[in-house]
């Protein structure tokens, strides 16, 4: 039985399957994080760090990765979903991030310098699609075979009953959003299309209720709607929106999603939701309406069945933590 310590604390402890006893470190404080991670990995086989912290979080997870692995320590860094800016720092100067971004800014050299120092032979890089199996490494200099497509999961309470669709359409989110296509096709979309999210947008049609929601309200219309639109921006270095669009497939909502980075390693299209071109308003509108129209409720009804199924059976929690510990044997195993 391999031992591993982390600081993802929705773990259990017990992974026999897996041959894995977890050891959770509780996020206390960002110092506490640090200490216990570092003095109570000693007689681990490995530790599971998140990899998404930010500023707030004083980066504490990753400031333990990068001594862990001085130390030699095996180490996995999840949800490497990083920008090559941050956001909390633009916020701090005042930057108001718009209704979308064109592309990812190259990044800078803090950043990158900073990857560098959490950087050694012994940490590993939990990525969450194909495309970043390339381009990561890429972007930060680090080692593409240390960098491991792990597929994402989805965390919505799919125990409580779904309730009678509305005939509403929502989005959601901030990550790499970009609500421009949504906004232009909403007129042409018989329905209301309520939009959740800090993003600033502009010139909101008469059907369109935008701005942010209390996360109830934001749970209650993601369950009630009628279809769930994810728009991303397309030329980007990162994935983002696995959350909300494998929640969706969970709870058998119809889904529509643009094109961008890692969609398809998770959504066929017109097989457990619609792909669509970004930035093309015409296509989403079509795609919204046609998963609208009643005369479609047959082959509607199959997709997200089967969508359904194949969230529930690939992408759950348990089947995420799965992933990793199977990546924490094999990396150990060539060790």
């Amino acid at each position: 039985m391999r031992r591993v310590i982390s600081s993802i604390v929705t773990m259990s402890e017990s992974y026999p399957e897996h041959a894995i006893e977890v050891t959770r470190v509780p996020r206390t404080t960002n110092a506490s994080l640090v200490r216990r991670l570092v003095r109570e990995s000693r007689g681990h086989d490995a530790a599971i760090v998140f990899g998404a912290v930010g500023f707030r979080e004083a980066y504490s997870d990753l400031v333990a990765a990068a001594i862990l692995g001085r130390r030699r320590q095996t180490v996995l860094v999840t949800e490497c979903v990083w920008e090559p800016t941050s956001r909390s720092f633009e916020r701090l100067i005042g930057f108001r991030t718009p209704e979308s971004r064109d592309a990812s800014p190259p990044p800078r050299r803090a950043f990158r310098a900073a990857v560098q120092l959490i950087d050694s032979p012994t940490v590993h890089y939990c990525v969450e699609s194909t495309d970043e199996l390339e381009s990561f490494p890429a972007t930060w200099g680090v080692d593409p075979a240390r960098v491991h497509f792990t597929p994402f999961c989805y965390w919505v309470d799919d125990t409580q009953p779904v309730p009678t669709p509305n005939g509403s359409v929502f989005a959601g989110g901030d990550s790499l959003r970009d609500y421009r296509a949504l906004l232009a096709a909403a007129p042409s979309i018989d329905a209301k299309v309520v939009i959740g999210t800090h993003l600033p947008l502009t010139s909101a049609p008469a059907n369109v209720e935008a701005g942010p929601l209390p996360s109830s309200r934001f749970d209650a219309e993601f369950r009630a709607a009628s279809v769930v639109v994810v728009p991303l921006v397309a030329s980007s270095l990162r994935t983002a929106g696995q959350q909300t669009y494998l929640s969706a497939m969970a709870l058998g909502k119809p889904l529509v999603v643009t094109d961008s980075p890692g969609v398809r390693d998770y959504v066929r299209d017109r097989e457990t939701g619609l792909i669509v071109p970004p930035d093309d308003a015409a296509e989403l509108a079509a795609a919204v309406r046609w998963l609208l129209d009643p005369a479609n409720a047959a082959a509607v009804e199959r997709m997200t069945q089967t969508a359904r199924e194949v969230a529930r059976s690939t992408y759950s929690r348990d089947a995420y933590f799965g992933r990793l510990f199977t990546l924490v044997n094999d990396v150990i195993g060539a060790r």
